[in-house]
């Protein structure tokens, strides 16, 4: 999918062989944009960080200027690394095979971001020079200055950051603190978004949602749809989502694909979901009946509403999810009842996409050699049609697919006979638009490129 985020408890394993037979690998390096360099455990001299590189305890990674890079831990928990930082895996014990995990890694300078995965036996140590953090799921970030200072901010769950032998500090989502006063804060999320790396770790660790409703009241159409607004907001208040903002939504409304889509185009549902970036549609359509008899309700007006929706995946069209729920209120006014009835529907069948989205990715819902491959910064359409031709040339590959192009990025499905670390190494001699292709990005099912500027 254009952004096969790394959720927590739902995103895929990497498939990339072991480095020694010793050694089984307990982090993998899954994205690296930039340069960064690996000191192994009692050594001394450098080894360039590369994509699919294994590291163990006491390996320390230190990113240069304009670096990024993302490692997967053995749990499925994803730690990112900012430019100019240094870290040292300390600690890297167990398996996920055992439930028992424990990682604990020391933060010299630098930023850093943890989405660790939710697991009764997952315990997760943060150290800097100041401050020791301690999880067990959550999201996290932590900066720590040339000096040891330290700020960390909660994005999901709960961080218990201790100094010294004093009592720890609890903090919850959207608190943060500093090493100079321990005193917690909640912070703005809005204007924490603003920075760059945030908005980043945000745009990989969430899976982006695009929510469309027809809701017809009495068989007229509603200019301002309910059940729209409460699936928005629960999916809003999931970690694990973001939202297409309305306005966005807005702009398609009048275009006859949004028809199409509110038709129930699977096609069209997609295409409309990548033209917002988003990596799953949801389309849903409302109907409301209100009933009103002073006698019989006792003054009271009656609203029966019924909600039938899909979720759709927009990299290939597939179905993910689809349900049909009903709902009846009574209150004093029409708008009341309507209202009630609307909300109750709307979020217990957004609750059923929720748990079916998440279980389909549980499930691994790719089959066989489907590869997604997105590529950045191609400089325009004939390009984008360039680098699908040579991907179609690559030994193994077959039935390429070009599902989009917008804003210099491109998305494809690639059938490939070997796993996504062949592919990605053939991959990374391509060329779009006469310009070197970079791999950036590995996971099981997905590749990411970077055209060169």
């Amino acid at each position: 999918m254009k952004r096969i985020l790394t959720l927590v408890a739902i995103f895929l394993a990497l498939s990339i062989p072991a480095r020694a037979a010793d050694e089984s690998g307990k982090a993998v390096i899954s994205f690296l944009k930039g340069s960064a360099k690996v000191i192994r455990k009692g050594e001394t001299s450098q080894t360039a960080a590369t994509l699919s590189m294994r590291l163990v305890e006491g390996d320390r990674i230190e990113t240069s200027a304009e670096t990024k890079v993302e490692l997967k831990l053995e749990d499925g928990s994803t730690v990112r690394i900012s430019e100019n930082t240094a870290l040292v895996f300390e600690e890297l014990s167990g398996d996920s095979n055992s439930g028992k995990v424990k990682s604990s890694m020391k933060v010299v300078f630098g930023r850093i971001w943890m989405q660790v995965k939710k697991s009764l036996g997952q315990e997760s140590r943060l150290i800097t020079p100041k401050v020791t953090a301690a999880v067990k799921g959550t999201a996290y970030r932590a900066d720590v200055s040339l000096n040891g200072d330290t700020k960390v901010n909660v994005y999901d769950g709960t961080v218990a950051i201790s100094k010294g032998g004093a009592d720890p500090v609890l903090l919850s989502k959207l608190e943060m603190l500093t090493s100079k006063d321990l005193i917690k804060n909640v912070f703005d999320e809005q204007a924490d978004e603003k920075e760059d790396w945030v908005k980043w770790n945000k745009s990989r660790d969430k899976l982006r949602v695009m929510i469309v409703a027809k809701e017809m009241k009495n068989k007229e159409l509603s200019s301002v749809p309910v059940s729209e607004s409460t699936l928005i907001e629960l999916f809003s208040n999931n970690y694990l989502f973001s939202v297409v903002d309305e306005a966005q939504i807005s702009n398609i409304r009048r275009s006859e694909k949004l028809k199409a889509v509110l038709k129930g185009d699977a096609a069209s549902a997609a295409s409309a979901g990548l033209e917002f970036g988003a990596d799953i549609a949801i389309v849903i359509d409302t109907s409301t009946g209100i009933f009103s008899d002073k006698e019989l309700l006792a003054g009271m007006v009656s609203a029966s509403t019924n909600i039938s929706g899909k979720v759709y995946r927009t990299d290939d069209a597939i179905v993910i999810s689809a349900g049909n729920q009903p709902s009846r209120k009574v209150d004093l006014t029409e708008d009341a009842a309507a209202a009630g009835a609307i909300k109750d529907a709307a979020t217990k069948i957004g609750q059923k996409f929720i748990a079916d989205i998440i279980k389909k990715w549980k499930e691994e819902a790719r089959k066989g050699g489907i590869f997604t491959v997105t590529c950045s910064n191609i400089p325009d359409y004939a390009s984008a049609k360039e680098l699908e031709k040579a991907l179609a040339g690559i030994s193994g590959a077959g039935n390429v697919t070009q599902y989009y192009f917008t804003g210099g990025r491109a998305l494809y499905t690639v059938q490939f006979s070997g796993d996504s670390g062949s592919l990605a190494g053939e991959a990374g001699n391509l060329k779009s638009g006469g310009k070197s292709v970079a791999v950036v990005g590995v996971t099981a099912y997905r590749i990411e490129l970077e055209a060169a500027k």
